[in-house]
């Protein structure tokens, strides 16, 4: 009701599309769907109809696998009705539904075998006079969206169902500001040092990494490559006898991490040390700037441990964690 009052926009199978220039928020929030993301959602977005009477005829999805308008874009084109609700597009006689589309023009002998096509379609789509429509999301049997769905739909999309869409980084147990944390990293939108050099807030002198003070301070450095963190992960990785090639992002990583251990149980007390590891080298790092401290390994060490009896509700000191 904000969007439609503020910017009177159309709606394409419940997309606002904006013909006034939007703020820069909402600006910000419908870039998302102007994407290849926006055709794949909408497609899995239909409209149940029954009387037709919330439901656009060309424009939303409701019959077939597409909008009518993608589907019959010559006829489309033609409509003198271009923007009609189903109910405008016909009329009850009888209690039966009759329909009765207008045209700009007589159609030529080929648009003639459109409408055919088109006439078929709708024949075959029931009209309930007393049934309000009802948008449905067809990636699930009872029509309701989840994120679960559409996260594995995005996954698909966007990896090809190689990788997960950062579904390591919602698990149970870690606090919420640590996902979000964890969300912002694996899309490289931490304020790491060079974060900030590149924004420039930084000078180059001064984006070095806070630990080894060698290398740029980027999120890959910092939580994968550096040579104190990278003794973290490997005094972990030794503990549980694996032996691993660290590649070269944390997004990366994150997936790596995820996929070394099986078993529901064990997989998910391996993710939350991830969690709770990359964590606790951010809140080390952030001591090491701004209080001075040196970096010290046992300290990192001891804050893994602190944290996760924490978040499990444990004593540290009955904690089996191989640190």
């Amino acid at each position: 009701m904000i969007i439609s009052s503020m910017y009177n926009p159309t709606y394409e199978n419940g997309i606002p599309i904006f013909y006034n220039q939007p703020s820069k928020i909402w600006k910000d929030i419908m870039s998302i769907v102007q994407t290849d993301v926006h055709h794949v959602f909408t497609n899995h977005c239909k409209f149940m109809v029954g009387n037709g009477s919330l439901t656009s005829f060309w424009l939303d999805n409701w019959i077939g696998d597409y909008p009518l308008k993608t589907a019959f874009p010559r006829l489309y084109l033609l409509s003198s009705s271009k923007s009609a609700l189903v109910a405008d597009m016909g009329r009850w006689s009888n209690g039966i539904w009759l329909w009765s589309l207008q045209w700009r023009r007589p159609l030529f002998h080929f648009e003639q075998e459109q409408l055919s096509l088109l006439s078929s379609l709708l024949e075959s789509k029931p009209m309930f006079c007393h049934k309000m429509d009802k948008k449905i999301w067809t990636l699930n049997s009872d029509g309701l969206f989840s994120v679960k769905s559409c996260s594995k739909m995005m996954d698909q999309l966007l990896y090809g169902g190689a990788k997960p869409f950062q579904s390591s980084v919602w698990i149970k147990l870690t606090p919420p500001k640590v996902q979000l944390f964890l969300w912002l990293l694996v899309q490289d939108k931490v304020t790491t040092r060079d974060f900030l050099f590149q924004h420039d807030y930084l000078t180059l002198q001064e984006s070095r990494c806070a630990f080894c003070n060698k290398s740029l301070e980027s999120s890959s450095h910092l939580f994968i490559h550096c040579h104190f963190t990278w003794n973290i992960w490997m005094k972990l990785l030794s503990n549980r006898g694996f032996c691993s090639v660290f590649p070269k992002s944390v997004d990366d990583m994150c997936y790596q991490w995820s996929s070394m251990v099986k078993g529901k149980r064990q997989n998910l007390s391996w993710q939350l040390l991830f969690s709770c590891v990359v964590w606790n080298l951010w809140l080390h790092r952030n001591d090491v700037i701004f209080n001075d401290a040196p970096p010290n390994l046992q300290i990192c060490f001891s804050m893994v441990r602190q944290s996760i009896a924490l978040w499990l509700r444990l004593d540290s000191n009955s904690l089996e964690l191989n640190i």
